[in-house]
């Protein structure tokens, strides 16, 4: 399969064997196209974190900027700005 992000839990795995039987593992789910925050695997502590910031009423362009900071080896570095608000509103 060829992903468009490192988020993304969708995937398509094939196997050939020798008699040309192929065996396929999968998960359709998609995330990063659409807001879906609860499909992103947090951990206890990334998700304390999380919504440590959300709970300081910082604005939406300031959680992301510190979401960030992160970098990309963390979880919390790929909230979009359309997830931030979703987990806003709730």
């Amino acid at each position: 399969s060829r992903r468009e992000n490192r988020h993304c839990s969708a995937f398509l795995t094939t196997y050939t064997e020798e008699d040309g039987t192929i065996t396929a593992r999968f998960c359709r789910d998609h995330i990063g196209h659409a807001c879906e925050p609860s499909k992103i695997p947090l951990g206890r502590r990334d998700r304390e974190t999380l919504y440590g910031i959300i709970d300081q009423k910082y604005e939406v362009p300031k959680i992301r900027e510190l979401l960030r900071e992160f970098g990309k080896k963390s979880p919390l570095y790929y909230f979009s700005t359309r997830m931030i608000k979703e987990l806003k509103s709730r």
